[in-house]
């Protein structure tokens, strides 16, 4: 699965250079009210919430709709005058800039955004700036302002030019640290479900009697082309049946990009499906003739077509399965 392939092949700018800057930064007036603790950050523009992928080799922050774990929760440190560390709290992983070389659509003025462990440097360094709304434009030690795209560039975020676009403002709420119940997962997945696609939250669908049944995602249409019936065969093993047509999860293998497809029962492995819990609600799903992981095309031109693919370790290949009430 195509993963976030707009500021592949960056690096982080010079420590010297940053240093350089911080003099001048911090110079900047301190906010009225400090903040120190755990927020979440939502860009103004379209409600989504600061997030970032974990585990891949640039850990880009992205914006993503709102979901209850870590990854969308931030740690707020003062180190006095207007400067803060802002921190992953899924991973402790520090909020970092770094220049975007001149390529292609890139212009040398923008700094993509990413986590990243502590580096002493001024790249990891913000201060806060406060609209007359309330909310507020984040700028990094460079001066550039935390901005986030749209979905033609994968809901990236990067540091751009300051402007007065919501685009570049944002919402800082405290998480409230509310005793909630535990999360009682049954000891098995049995019976009627949504499965929605983690990195999008879009819902398993199929085409029906064209297309060659092939198995896409869509957004929510409460209707039973996007409900599944999950039955357990034993050893995390689960057939995934549509409930509008009754038929089977299924995959091509090694041709045709390994699309998913629904199909008559065939009584054979390429449709049973191995279902691992990773967290909450939160699943991967292998085919187990081969092992592949279900994955999901995020484009229109690809028509969201779900796949099958080697382990990549993203939210493209985490499902997150909920019981259709």
């Amino acid at each position: 699965m195509k993963h976030f392939t707009y500021f592949s092949g960056v690096r982080l700018a010079a420590k010297a250079a940053s240093l350089a800057l911080i003099a001048s930064f911090t110079a900047v007036p301190a906010l009225a009210e400090v903040l120190n603790g755990d927020f979440t950050i939502q860009q103004k523009s379209n409600n989504r919430y600061l997030d970032a992928y974990e585990g891949a080799s640039d850990n880009i922050a992205v914006t993503r709709p709102q979901e209850s774990n870590n990854t969308q929760v931030w740690i707020f440190t003062h180190k006095g005058g207007n400067r803060y560390t802002i921190r992953q709290k899924s991973n402790g992983r520090f909020l970092d800039t770094f220049f975007m070389p001149t390529a292609g659509r890139d212009t040398p003025d923008k700094f993509a955004v990413a986590t990243r462990n502590f580096q002493n440097s001024g790249t990891q360094i913000w201060r806060l700036l406060e609209n007359p709304d309330g909310s507020y434009r984040i700028q990094s030690f460079h001066n550039r302002a935390l901005e986030g795209l749209g979905a033609a560039d994968d809901f990236a975020a990067l540091a751009n030019t300051p402007n007065n676009s919501q685009q570049q403002s944002w919402i800082i709420k405290p998480v409230l640290n509310i005793i909630l119940p535990p999360v009682i997962l049954p000891l098995q997945l049995s019976g009627t479900y949504y499965i929605q696609q983690r990195s999008n939250m879009r819902y398993m669908d199929a085409h029906q009697g064209t297309n060659d049944n092939s198995a896409v995602t869509r957004p929510f249409q409460n209707n039973a082309t996007q409900r599944w019936i999950i039955s357990p065969q034993g050893n995390n093993i689960y057939t995934i049946r549509q409930r509008s047509s009754m038929m089977f999860l299924d995959a091509h293998e090694g041709i045709n990009d390994n699309d998913v497809v629904t199909r008559n029962a065939q009584n054979n492995t390429t449709q049973q499906w191995i279902i691992k819990h990773v967290s909450g609600n939160i699943y991967t799903i292998q085919q187990r003739s081969n092992g592949r992981y279900l994955d999901a095309h995020e484009a229109a031109n690809n028509d969201f077509r779900i796949v099958t693919r080697n382990a990549q370790n993203n939210t493209t290949q985490r499902w997150v399965i909920r019981l259709v009430n």
